[in-house]
């Protein structure tokens, strides 16, 4: 299945390879990380739009061109499974959502035995990327446990909008 770029290609500010496009889209398409659908404009023309999917069954997230853009070309898929997983979580539950770096190494890395430092040092290098460019914000809440500081993460915001910056082409 080749994906249909017509009108990407039209709207395209930057120099890409159309394979290379294809390539990646097709990639993240067939890993479930985007979905492939259509819908009515408000001239009422059909388009196809790109969504990152929460429950096939249920839901599905439309995200500017500009986002998807970025993700094809910077994004491995542990970065768009924990900024898809984060943005569900936002839709959801908002501002009343905490959560801890050994949920999303369960949740969005696949990975079933917790505890490895290389894991958490990898959730920790994706959510300052997603800080970065602005995608997500959250804080750090502290408290004791039988003695021990635990850490988790409040989540603040979660934006659909890529806002960083692209280098200047001379």
């Amino acid at each position: 299945d080749d994906v249909n770029f017509t009108e990407i290609e039209e709207d395209l500010k930057y120099t890409f390879k159309r394979r290379t496009l294809v390539n990646h889209l097709s990639n993240l398409i067939n890993y479930g990380f985007i979905g492939e659908s259509e819908m009515i404009d408000t001239y009422g023309k059909s388009m196809k739009v790109y969504t990152f999917p929460y429950n096939t069954d249920s839901i599905y997230k439309l995200i500017p061109i500009e986002t998807l853009r970025y993700w094809v070309d910077t994004a491995n898929p542990s970065v768009v499974s924990i900024y898809v997983y984060l943005l569900n979580k936002w839709e959801w539950k908002g501002s009343e959502y905490i959560f801890t770096e050994a949920e999303l190494i369960k949740n969005c890395l696949g990975v079933t035995s917790i505890g490895h430092s290389r894991d958490y040092a990898r959730v920790n290098d994706v959510l300052t990327c997603l800080v970065n460019n602005e995608l997500i914000e959250y804080k750090n809440d502290y408290f004791k446990k039988d003695g021990v500081t635990i850490t988790r993460k409040k989540l603040l915001k979660v934006s659909t909008i890529y806002k960083g910056k692209r280098g200047d082409k001379k």
